[in-house]
């Protein structure tokens, strides 16, 4: 019974992930088709960049999920379940939510659970396009000063297609598999 839970929700979540990679490539035909109304064009933007950052975020955690079944000390869990450890007044070790950086973790991930060599890994293109869409993200979703300029049709593009990449490496790296996320 467990191995048939296990196949409905892996597939389950493989759909998942499809929606969420479909979506964000109909947002962008959606901004291709109406470039006319600025504004609808940046909402269908702005809708595929979240859905981008969302694919990426829910990957992450369904890996972080799947690897704490691993033996791993207990500031390894807590990593993986973005969490922090810290101690009371009475001694005692106590778990708390960090909202550790997602890409933070992915490197704790590729560091912990595969053989990638995180030095050289940071000086490749994948790590650069993930950071920059990172930043695009952070620009978008924690507005200093906002520049409605910075959301483009090729912004989405290419945040798509650098979520979809590092997924891709991510799970090559950590698992040995291709995940198809079209």
């Amino acid at each position: 019974k467990k191995s048939t839970t296990r196949y409905k929700e892996g597939f389950w979540v493989t759909t998942y992930f499809k929606l969420l990679s479909r979506s964000s490539s109909y947002f962008i035909d959606e901004a291709k088709n109406n470039r006319i109304n600025q504004n609808i064009f940046k909402y269908y933007i702005i809708s595929s960049l979240i859905h981008s950052w969302i694919l990426l975020e829910t990957y992450i955690n369904y890996i972080s999920e799947i690897l704490l079944n691993a033996k791993l000390t207990e500031f390894q869990k807590a990593i993986l379940e973005d969490k922090e450890l810290k101690i009371n007044d009475e001694g005692e070790i106590l778990k708390i939510t960090s909202h550790m950086p997602i890409l933070i973790r992915t490197l704790f991930i590729l560091q912990y659970f595969s053989k990638t060599n995180i030095k050289k890994f940071k000086q490749n293109s994948i790590w650069r396009n993930i950071k920059n869409s990172e930043d695009l993200r952070n620009h978008f979703l924690h507005p200093k000063q906002f520049d409605v300029s910075r959301l483009t049709l090729d912004s989405a593009i290419k945040t798509r297609k650098n979520v979809v990449e590092f997924i891709k490496t991510v799970n090559k790296a950590v698992f040995n598999k291709y995940i198809n996320l079209n």
